[in-house]
């Protein structure tokens, strides 16, 4: 699952995600909407990568209600204010940190030190 209040970012990270991995990817650009579908199935997602920057829910408050409601799920924080660092979201409990803008490789790399099996060869 991608949740990012911008419909471009969403095309491109939607593109990119399943480029890596082959996988269905869902992107909501509601971080209310995101959280009531993980609700509904916890076990649904693997993976959630959720923009910092969203009106009425910011990416860390949308973490803490996904990480309530689902525990095992994983989720990166992906920003492009350049504020946090990866020690502060790991140890608010998030699985990694992307800072916008990013090249596929270093997605890759993300998600690879988060635990997310990728399914097809990446490029890079």
């Amino acid at each position: 699952m991608v949740v990012d209040d911008n419909a471009d970012t969403l095309t491109l990270m939607q593109q990119m995600l399943q480029e890596l991995g082959g996988k269905a990817v869902e992107s909501y650009a509601s971080p209310a909407e995101a959280l009531t579908v993980v609700v509904a199935d916890p076990e649904k997602f693997e993976l959630v990568i959720t923009d910092f920057e969203m009106p009425v829910m910011n990416g860390l408050e949308l973490s803490r209600c996904l990480r309530a409601s689902a525990p095992g799920l994983k989720i990166i924080l992906a920003t492009g204010s350049g504020f946090f660092r990866e020690r502060f979201v790991r140890n608010v409990g998030l699985n990694g940190l992307l800072n916008k803008p990013f090249p596929m490789v270093t997605l890759r790399n993300i998600l690879s030190r988060a635990g997310v099996k990728l399914e097809t060869p990446a490029r890079a």
